[in-house]
């Protein structure tokens, strides 16, 4: 759960980050998709917050992503600690 949270996390925050380098200029569906794009991406907020590393919830929850390919530490959350998917 934890490492499928950070995944998702990730790639919507890199659909925002194209949003960034893409934005369309000349054609109003590339328009549409930009605009449709950054709406979604916006809706992660109401799942999980960030401080560009680790995630937070409204229910006090944080999970701390200490590094590429490493597990995920949880804390202040009342997941079993050997639920890492």
């Amino acid at each position: 759960m934890k490492n499928r949270a950070f995944k998702l996390w990730g790639l919507l925050d890199d659909i925002d980050t194209a949003g960034d380098m893409f934005k369309p200029s000349d054609m109003k569906s590339f328009q549409a998709y930009y605009k449709y794009i950054n709406k979604k991406c916006q809706e992660r907020f109401a799942v999980f917050t960030s401080d560009g590393y680790d995630l937070f919830s409204e229910d006090g929850v944080q999970l701390t992503n200490s590094g590429a390919n490493t597990a995920l530490e949880p804390t202040n959350t009342t997941e079993p600690k050997s639920n890492t998917e």
